[in-house]
This record gives structure tokens, sequence and C-alpha cells, in this order.
């Protein structure tokens, strides 16, 4: 540990270490989460035992990081509570990148049974990833699922294959990770 400023605490009461406090009310403190390998920033209690880092915590048995999060699974590197907002691409392990996500509906008549040809105007690569879900106005009396992943026609269209239901006017919601 060297020469650096240390703080230790007992580990089942834990709690906030530090407090930063911004015109008397205004409270964000650094610590523990009681009885828990747990690490980060929450909002500031009166009480250390009530301390939860639930803005960033780090679990520091696993490595995992939590946005929003209090409690970070350990099956996630990161674990995030709420909406996301990502700029960039985003790389998968397999080395495929995601630079775009589109999402769009399209209403057209279907037939299941067959892949049916949607007509997108992405300008979208063979690469890309596709899912597509299917609805109707009434799903109880005419329902349609999926059973397969969109498939790639061309940069402006994708086919996708349905089943159920009867031949009639669907709605297809489909969304391009490229």
């Amino acid at each position: 540990y060297g020469q650096g400023i240390q703080i230790t605490t007992n580990p089942t009461t834990a709690g906030q270490q530090i407090a930063f406090i911004r015109a008397g009310s205004a409270v964000t403190s650094l610590g523990w989460y009681p009885n828990n390998n747990i690490f980060g920033f929450g909002g500031g209690q009166s009480s250390d035992s009530t301390f939860t880092p639930g803005f960033i915590a780090i679990n520091t048995g696993t490595g995992s990081v939590g946005i929003g999060q209090a409690a970070p699974s350990s099956s996630y590197r990161l674990d995030v509570n709420g909406a996301a907002r990502i700029t960039g691409a985003i790389t998968l392990s397999d080395g495929t990148t995601l630079s775009s996500v589109r999402k769009t509906t399209i209403v057209q008549t279907l037939s299941p049974g067959t892949y049916n040809t949607l007509t997108h105007n992405w300008n979208v690569a063979s690469g890309a990833a596709w899912w597509a879900s299917v609805t109707n106005g009434d799903p109880a009396a005419n329902p349609f699922y999926c059973v397969s992943e969109c498939r790639y026609v061309n940069a402006n269209s994708c086919q996708v294959l349905v089943s159920g239901g009867s031949a009639g006017n669907a709605r297809f919601n489909i969304v391009s990770f490229a």
C-alpha cells in the first residue's frame, strides 16, 4: 500500500468513507456497501449502514462494474440499470463491430409459412445482424410469430420466415445491427 492515504473500515459496517458535499445538502459519497465486496459512488446517507453505491459500483471480487446498479452481477463485466447511450462502435468478443443500430416498423401483407421479403432501404452490408418481430391487430384471433431470424436479401431488404395465423396485414418490427 506504500505511502498512499489509507482508510480502513470495519467490513460489516463499512459504508461511506468520503462524502462530497455541495451547498450543504447535495451529497455524493464514496465507500463500501456494508457486508459486501462492492465499492463505489452513491448518494450520501446520514447513516453508514444505509449507504449503497448506486451511481457507479465495482465488485472488487469479480471486477464487475455497475452503473445505476448497487450490486453489479458477476455474470457481466458491465451491468447497467436503465437506458444506456453509447457513442461509437461496439466490438463483440468474436471481432464483430456494431457501428450502427437501425429500427423501423413495416406494415404489409404477409404469407405465413414462407419467407416474406421486407424492404427497408437502409443500404446495409451482408454481415449485418437482423432481428424481427411480427404482430397484427388481433393477436389472440390470428397470431403470427417469427420462426427464424431475418436473412439478408440485398442492401435494402431482408426476409423473415413467419408461421401461424393466416395471410393478411402484419406489423414487422425490424432491428439491424451493422
